[in-house]
């Protein structure tokens, strides 16, 4: 780990404000100063947001925030879960399906009166 980064990293709990964040050379991961709660300090978390690989834009409007290490190995865990990749497999089915009878309702002819 380089030191110059631990500072950087140090720097931003110590001075940031709130919510501040530090980009890192991933594209959609950065590092996020979370405000203290209840008189406790505030603590750095990552922040993960994957971007459209078109647009360069987050594919979402909130990201993950994992505080640990053993946050993203719980994480970790579930997406390697191949019965997590076989629902997803089944939810893109069934999402298709909707959008293709979604679309079939919006060609309908209507009669008009």
């Amino acid at each position: 780990m380089s030191s110059e980064t631990i500072n950087k990293l140090k720097k931003l709990l110590e001075t940031g404000k709130d919510w501040a964040e530090l980009k890192t050379p991933v594209p959609g991961v950065v590092v996020v100063k979370l405000p203290g709660r209840r008189g406790s300090i505030g603590r750095l978390a990552i922040a993960l947001n994957p971007l459209d690989p078109e647009t360069k834009k987050p594919l979402k409007r909130k990201s993950l925030y994992l505080l640990s290490t053993s946050d993203y190995e719980a994480f970790l865990n579930l997406f390697e879960n191949p019965k997590t990749e076989t629902l997803f497999a089944m939810i893109d089915q069934v999402n298709a399906e909707a959008t293709e009878k979604a679309k079939e309702e919006e060609d309908e002819e209507i009669l008009e009166l």
